[in-house]
């Protein structure tokens, strides 16, 4: 009987990208990078726009995160391994370099593909573990130097040259850059390196770091896909881009690629044999398995069999840390690929955790890294607990929240697309011609629901929102756009239905109807009513609020071919527009119809901005 099982009775259907599933309350998904080839200077000072497998830490109160960046394709040359930081989460420092390519000497490696190799070629770097913060309070960080004679043949292979680490200190400032580890077993030697061993270093709190680390089997046991020849080296083996857990019995559990698991019970000393999570689809993206702050568990991961289309981005959870349930979305986005590259993989993918003992301050929420489409970086925060129900009344005024989000908003927030609290109101912003910004709030379900927002628009002519009701799937009963061209319309079975004129800096008072037994919905603005249509979907309820600025994807499909094809760049994927600008002041669900006086829509909001 397998270790690690799901029992849910949810599985995504990845015709959609959200898999149809329920989203998770409060999770918030953050962009910071976007990659940017026309403007280097907006995005990461490099043109690159290949960027992958994101690592992620907290020290000192700050989050550092690393991810990889190549020009184009995945295993290019020139390939950086770049480094930020956030005191927030929400706003992130410009990257900068943290590990250079270095020269690959001639005449000693011997992997796939050796004859080919070029005889100026540069190592390409790779990764599944980043960061080590060591008992004494010293933070490293590592990547490994592989070899990739052409971008068909992966630097992790076994035959790479070896690992080199350097560390960072309490102001933010890097190291000098030492070889960790030498991949002896390929034939390499620490002469094939340009920096010195660590040992030598000079920094004798830096040294005893090293040696911690490499005496710690759960931080080296994600090490082994890259020195595989080491046999001796690794208990545990076979099991791709590892996530270790402390579980509460004890023991140690590790989920990696293809849903592979194990459990240690001396500390990564020795391990079980892998096997495949009962229940479990998933297939070559990551998982990450974590404690959440409530004292729960939960797995992260695209639940879909389909490698290339790695979609949704969700999450299943636990009460022992091996029996799984209710599986439910957190990020169900997929933007268009801005610039086409060969293994570039659609979707919010290879996601990660802060690794156990890399985060010593600790806030009760769950952060995560993703890459999106191989191309921009992510971060994820999750609330203490992971909810996907609402069985509270929602009355929301946001001029009396604080903090950069509200708590129960899942938000989906572009760097050229922001979504946050701002002078006292619920703002989405949009200037990105190929993203949009996103906020969604779930209340309690019912066959009927009535909902009031309080909003106003500036830069109507630059955006367009689109504001909707849905089931629990994400199957819409009614929109209501703010339309362009200055109109709000209601969209309902069979057509689409202009309600009232608005301009820039009017304050909208928006009342949506919809009754599911009688299969009727309708909407008005500042008064002006649509009348009653039918739903655009058979709906039996509803339980969604989605806030949006531009018109839901259908693509790319499972059926987007991306097998050694590199698709054409979009016209413009760096060039930024003119913004228009959404605040929601306030917002009322309830089952039943509003008395006239329950919302003072008649006085304007003291954070409205005209």
């Amino acid at each position: 009987m397998a270790h690690f099982r799901y029992i849910g009775e949810e599985n995504a259907d990845t015709r959609f990208h959200d898999g149809a599933l329920r989203p998770i309350i409060g999770a918030q998904n953050i962009q910071v990078m976007r990659a940017n080839r026309e403007h280097p200077e907006q995005s990461q000072g490099l043109s690159f726009t290949y960027n992958h497998a994101p690592m992620l830490c907290r020290w000192q109160k700050k989050l550092y995160l690393m991810y990889l960046t190549s020009p184009v394709h995945e295993h290019d040359g020139l390939s950086h391994v770049m480094l930020t930081e956030s005191g927030s989460g929400f706003s992130w420092a410009p990257p900068r370099l943290l590990f250079p390519e270095i020269p690959v000497p001639q005449g000693v490696y011997r992997g796939k593909g050796a004859d080919s190799l070029p005889p100026d070629a540069k190592t390409v770097a790779h990764q599944r573990m980043g960061f080590y913060l060591s008992s004494g309070g010293v933070l490293l960080a590592m990547t490994f130097h592989g070899v990739s004679p052409n971008i068909h043949i992966a630097p992790n292979s076994g035959w790479g040259m070896g690992r080199v680490a350097r560390r960072i200190f309490e102001d933010g400032s890097l190291g000098e850059i030492f070889v960790l580890r030498v991949n002896e077993k390929a034939g390499w030697k620490k002469e094939h390196f340009p920096y010195r061993f660590f040992e030598e270093s000079e920094d004798r709190d830096f040294v005893a770091a090293c040696q911690e680390l490499l005496a710690d089997g759960l931080a080296t046991g994600a090490w082994w896909e890259e020195e595989r020849l080491d046999e001796a080296f690794f208990p545990l083996k076979n099991i791709k881009a590892p996530s270790f857990c402390p579980l509460p019995d004890g023991r140690v559990g590790v989920i990696g690629k293809m849903g592979l698991t194990a459990v240690s019970q001396d500390h990564g000393g020795t391990w079980s044999e892998p096997e495949r999570m009962d229940g479990l689809f998933t297939a070559t993206g990551k998982c990450a398995m974590l404690k959440t702050g409530d004292g729960r568990y939960a797995i992260v991961y695209n639940p879909s069999p389909d490698g290339q289309h790695r979609w949704p981005l969700a999450a299943i959870v636990s009460e022992d840390g091996y029996t799984y349930s209710h599986l439910a979305c957190v990020c169900g986005e997929v933007p268009p690929m801005r610039y086409g590259g060969y293994l570039k993989d659609f979707g919010p993918q290879y996601v990660r955790g802060i690794m156990p003992g890399n985060d010593d301050s600790p806030d009760g929420y769950t952060w995560l890294a993703y890459s999106m489409n191989k191309e921009d970086i992510w971060v994820l925060r999750l609330p203490p607990r992971l909810e996907w129900r609402e069985d509270r009344p929602v009355r929301e005024m946001f001029s009396q929240m604080s903090g950069p989000f509200p708590e129960r908003w899942h938000i989906y927030s572009p760097q050229w697309s922001r979504v946050g609290i701002e002078d006292g109101a619920l703002t989405l912003r949009q200037s990105d011609a190929w993203d949009y910004a996103k906020a969604i709030r779930v209340f309690q379900e019912g066959e009927t629901a009535c909902l009031r927002l309080l909003l106003s628009v500036q830069g109507l002519e630059n955006g367009e929102m689109h504001i909707e009701v849905s089931d629990g799937k994400g199957m819409n009963a009614v929109r209501l756009l703010l339309r362009r061209d200055g109109h709000a319309a209601l969209r309902g079975g069979g057509g689409q239905w202009p309600i009232a004129a608005y301009q820039n800096g009017d304050l909208l008072d928006i009342v949506i109807k919809i009754d599911c037994r009688k299969k009727r919905v309708s909407a008005s603005v500042n008064g002006k009513n649509s009348g009653d249509y039918m739903p655009i979907s058979p709906c039996r309820t509803v339980e969604r609020l989605t806030l949006r600025t531009g018109e839901s994807r259908t693509r790319p499909t499972l059926e987007t071919e991306l097998k050694n094809i590199r698709l054409p760049d979009v016209p413009g994927g760096g060039e930024r527009g003119k913004e228009a600008v959404y605040r929601l002041y306030q917002v009322e669900i309830s089952s039943t119809e509003f008395p006239q006086d329950q919302i003072a829509c008649d006085s304007k909001p003291a954070s409205f901005h005209q």
